[in-house]
């Protein structure tokens, strides 16, 4: 997230049986609307913008704890949507270079 001057890596979970919420390792690199999701039960985070678009790939071991730096993206994005699908793939569609620029592809990660 970002407040006026800031980029923040915080993370945060949600569990809904206890109706509580417990602070996680913060992300590595401090970002705002990127590609995340969940695959395999690790959370996987792409692109984004820190003060220009990120290529940078990373993700998140909740049994280990432990955020890991991948392939990065081929073009950096952020506001993108995001897919996780049954064989395992990262899809980031769109996204863009804001306010300024917007892309009509799909990348695509392959964990």
């Amino acid at each position: 997230g970002r407040n006026a001057s800031s980029y923040f890596g915080n993370i945060e979970a949600y569990n809904a049986k206890k109706n509580s919420w417990s602070e996680l390792p913060a992300d590595p690199t401090p970002r705002e609307p990127g590609c995340y999701a969940v695959i395999k039960g690790e959370l996987y985070v792409a692109g984004g913008d820190n003060g220009s678009n990120l290529t940078l790939n990373e993700s998140y071991n909740p049994k280990t704890k432990v955020w890991t730096t991948l392939a990065p993206m081929p073009q950096g994005i952020d506001y993108s949507g995001a897919s996780a699908e049954a064989g395992g793939r990262l899809y980031c569609f769109g996204g863009g270079s804001f306010p300024s620029t917007a892309y009509n592809n799909v990348q695509i990660y392959q964990p």
